[in-house]
């Protein structure tokens, strides 16, 4: 795959992870689970592509990497499939 490629796909996975991060803040009652899908889906497919590289791009690996950390103290109410997923 051509470094373009990865860029593009690495972009849309923090895209998504911002804007999941947003909808977390700003909704207090409802956890933003459509939100979280469209990330997750995105790193998913982002991993997929890539699973043959020694190395993935540094913005992908910040919100991965201890992601089910993150979901468990951000918020008290998170559907049981999230962290299990994320997982």
């Amino acid at each position: 795959m051509l470094a373009p490629e990865k860029d593009r796909l690495a972009d849309q996975v923090i895209e998504h992870w911002v804007e999941f991060r947003e909808r977390l803040s700003s909704e207090k009652r409802k956890y933003p689970q459509r939100q979280f899908d469209i990330f997750w889906n995105a790193a998913k497919r982002y991993a997929e592509l890539t699973k043959t590289d020694s190395m993935i791009h540094r913005a992908v690996a910040e919100p991965v990497n201890g992601l089910v950390d993150f979901l468990e103290v951000e918020r008290k109410r998170v559907p049981a499939e999230v962290p299990r997923g994320a997982e």
